[in-house]
């Protein structure tokens, strides 16, 4: 047998990486799927777990509640989130200077 060419090399890490990239794709979308606890998504996310109580039971942040614990689905609160986006820079400036 002989050794592989350079082209099969190249075609052979291709294969590789998007068999890994397609795995992490797939992984990604099943947590997005998945329940996360407060402590989770507060990991996941950087938000305290009170800031995140406090969006479930007053600024309506979709969740489960499984006896005395709430469960957040991945993507309903990347969508919330996504809500609180600052969209107008303008806007910002000109509650700063409301501020000044």
């Amino acid at each position: 047998m002989s050794d592989p060419t350079f082209q099969q090399m190249i075609d052979q890490a291709v294969e590789k990486a998007i068999k890994k990239y397609t795995k992490e794709l797939e992984q990604a979308a099943l947590d997005r799927e998945r329940l996360y606890s407060i402590p989770e998504l507060a990991r996941y996310s950087g938000f305290s777990e009170v800031t995140i109580r406090k969006w479930i039971n007053h600024a309506n942040l979709p969740a489960f509640q499984v006896g005395k614990e709430y469960r957040v689905h991945l993507n309903v609160f990347l969508t919330w989130l996504e809500g609180y986006r600052v969209k107008n820079r303008d806007r910002i400036e000109e509650l700063l200077d409301k501020r000044r």
